[in-house]
């Protein structure tokens, strides 16, 4: 994991020094070899033969949906997950795309607001891994990477918002699942739920072979044939034919900074012709540049247009979330009245 050049990718206007930095390094050192005696690695028997997977959904045409900063990174996942799976996490650009590594900087204040929300036993139980991949273990206590900090901070974020409980939610959908990391939380937070991932085919992968070993008998993955969702499964949807699926609306919208750093279709398409799933609660994460220049490889993060001719939506929160540092993150949350 932790090669030569090694890399971590610091917040804008993070103040951490190199010195911090190489401590931060050292000690996932350390915790990652504590981890493994603690959680070894799931034996190849247990894990996912992707390739029949593959063939079924590598066909599928979704260069229109992608921005030309994700079929780069959609290029560099292939290409490292096929040669070694368990090692993803390896490879700086990966990290970069979709594994937080920010030296602990955000983590310690989402840490200490995650102990304020639930008990020690509790996050002991929500936070430790799944050892599919290779994960860069930055907490020791809880024995997690600073990516699965952050999913359960997003999580509880908007619970204390929308004054819902997660546990008490039927239905979820996520647009865009990164390695599987949110919807492997909202699996053991709430296992009964149902869960609609929409994602580009090579990450539809990922994610299933990232919880396979512990969700094996709750995946439904879809195609042109199977475009129902399964109640009380993961159901994985490739983007294509997302207009496809027949639906109920969902309890709770989640994209953190996935819609955001979609192209102007994949938006409209799920702004407008699909509602945001006519979604009683959503939960959009973006990063808002303000006054400076849009990044132009994320043209569409911005403040969410939510279409209200369909459905009013009350807007609880739309600003920087407690954690931030510059305009790395903002949260958008609402609730249908």
């Amino acid at each position: 994991m932790f090669t030569k050049n090694f890399n971590i990718h610091l917040p804008k206007n993070s103040k951490l020094s190199k010195f911090e930095v190489n401590n931060y390094i050292n000690d996932c050192k350390k915790n990652l070899q504590s981890f493994k005696k603690i959680f070894p690695p799931f034996s190849k028997s247990k894990l996912l033969n992707y390739e029949d997977i593959w063939e079924k959904i590598k066909g599928y045409n979704t260069s229109t949906f992608m921005t030309e900063m994700w079929s780069e990174h959609l290029e560099y996942i292939k290409k490292h997950f096929f040669e070694e799976p368990y090692n993803l996490f390896h490879h700086d650009i990966i990290r970069y795309a979709m594994y937080l590594t920010a030296g602990n900087e955000l983590a310690k204040k989402q840490i200490s607001y995650l102990e304020k929300s639930y008990s020690e036993k509790i996050l002991n139980f929500y936070l430790p891994e799944i050892q599919t991949f290779e994960h860069v273990i930055s907490n020791s206590k809880y024995n997690c990477s600073e990516s699965r900090i952050q999913h359960l901070t997003h999580l509880t974020f908007a619970q204390d918002k929308l004054k819902i409980k997660l546990n008490e939610l039927n239905s979820f959908v996520e647009f865009g699942g990164g390695y599987g990391g949110m919807t492997s939380l909202i699996k053991r937070i709430n296992p009964n739920s149902t869960i609609l991932v929409i994602d580009f085919p090579i990450m539809l992968l990922v994610q299933m072979y990232y919880y396979y070993p512990i969700h094996k008998e709750n995946i439904n993955i879809m195609d042109n044939n199977n475009n129902n969702i399964i109640e009380g499964k993961i159901n994985l949807c490739p983007i294509n034919i997302v207009k496809d699926i027949n639906f109920n609306p969902f309890d709770l919208f989640i994209a953190t900074w996935s819609l955001s750093e979609s192209n102007k279709k994949t938006n409209d398409i799920i702004l407008n012709e699909l509602n945001l799933f006519d979604s009683k609660n959503i939960l959009y994460g973006y990063r808002d540049y303000g006054n400076e220049k849009p990044n132009p490889r994320q043209m569409c993060s911005k403040k969410l247009p939510l279409n209200k001719k369909k459905n009013e939506y009350d807007i609880l929160f739309d600003d920087k979330c407690f954690f931030a540092l510059a305009n790395e993150h903002s949260y958008l949350i609402a609730k249908r009245i």
